[in-house]
């Protein structure tokens, strides 16, 4: 299960990169399957895999979003 929750979300992460042309995604994509099969072959039950899996990919979505605000924010110039 975790593994399919995994995958099922970087399929998902993977279209969301090519339609809006944001190369992170393309990263939490692949770091989703990645955790999603470490969690498969981890001595854990299915449904604590798959919760891990997708609390990975928030703390990633969140870290990976406030670097990129934190960037736009710094070479962004408000006009008074």
């Amino acid at each position: 299960m975790p593994a399919l929750t995994g995958f099922t979300l970087a399929a998902g992460l993977g279209y969301l990169g090519a339609y809006l042309g944001m190369r992170r995604f393309y990263a939490l994509a692949a770091f989703v399957a990645a955790v999603g099969i470490l969690m498969y072959w981890m001595p854990i039950g299915d449904f604590l895999g798959a919760s891990l899996v997708i609390a990975a990919a928030g703390a990633w979505m969140l870290i990976a979003g406030s670097v990129t605000l934190y960037h736009y924010l710094q070479h962004t110039q408000i006009e008074a």
